[in-house]
């Protein structure tokens, strides 16, 4: 493969053997990582010194190695599709460490067939700016609990599964923290934020992997569920409850912030996520009259 191309009608200019050491000189260098592999198996023919540096890897560890055996597919829309390495993924380093790496690759018709050319970029530091901007887009930053836009859109998509899952329901927790505001005035916002963003936690603990925790907005949470009935969701809200009530130790005593809670369980996926967090939110103060009451 030449990349000069002299005149036809000049007689002078780089011969074949020049322009291919030139252009060999040229991928060698190239301050991005390349490699040449089989597209069948994955193979890496040739790696260029830009990725024996993004590798950490020598030339004769990268050669004879699979492409699949040093990369973790890390979106949906990537992956190994007919040979081809189009998307982000994970590349381990032999310190243990982990790069992100932009991929896209050529086929290019050589001797005895095919074979893919990859270029990489290096996009870890703009990788873990999109997981920052994307975790603070939905979740609390003082409880690490999801916010209430994730909370609604998760519960929408939860509702619209109904119509495939016919054996649970859908259950919403609606809860605030009884004398809140009171220990919030007394005893200044820190001590206010520290019960909050214990409350967060013992929430999180008696939440089951599937299920979503968020704070809303002040002392008031959700948690949505998936649950067999509205016996099972009273198990849950009973679990939060008494987690909940147990006291806050603060510089010289302890702290009480009960929690007052409604639920709501949808079985027909008609139901709106708005209607659903509203219902239990209804229910929520309907309890808390109760304990004043009481």
């Amino acid at each position: 493969m030449s990349l000069l191309v002299p005149d036809e009608s000049s007689e002078s200019g780089p011969t074949p053997e020049a322009s291919a050491r030139l252009f060999d000189a040229l991928v060698e260098s190239s301050p991005h990582p390349i490699a040449v592999y089989a597209l069948d198996t994955g193979v890496i023919d040739y790696a260029n010194l830009g990725m024996v540096g993004l590798t950490g890897l020598s030339r004769a560890s990268l050669v004879g190695a699979r492409l699949r055996d040093l990369l973790t597919e890390l979106q949906p829309s990537t992956g190994y599709s007919d040979g081809r390495l189009n998307g982000q993924y994970g590349l381990a380093l032999p310190t243990g460490r982990t790069r992100i790496i932009e991929a896209r690759t050529e086929l290019i018709a050589a001797p005895g067939g095919s074979c893919g050319h990859l270029i990489a970029w290096d996009v870890t530091e703009q990788a873990g700016v999109q997981r920052k901007l994307a975790y603070q887009a939905t979740h609390d930053t003082l409880t690490g609990l999801y916010n209430e836009a994730h909370a609604v859109a998760y519960l929408s998509s939860a509702l619209r599964h109904l119509r495939a899952d016919h054996d649970h329901s859908v259950a919403v927790i609606y809860l605030d923290l009884n004398g809140f505001k009171r220990i919030n005035d007394s005893y200044g916002h820190q001590v206010g934020d520290e019960i909050l963003a214990a409350a967060a936690r013992r929430l999180a603990s008696v939440t089951r992997a599937g299920d979503l925790a968020a704070r809303l907005h002040g002392d008031e949470f959700l948690v949505v569920c998936k649950v067999n009935n509205t016996i099972h969701a009273a198990h849950i809200v009973d679990r939060i409850r008494a987690v909940l009530r147990e006291p806050y130790p603060v510089a010289g005593g302890a702290l009480h912030a009960p929690a007052s809670i409604g639920v709501a369980v949808a079985v027909d996926p008609a139901v709106r996520a708005d209607a659903l967090v509203r219902c239990a939110d209804q229910r929520m103060y309907s309890d808390k009259r109760l304990v004043r009451i009481a």
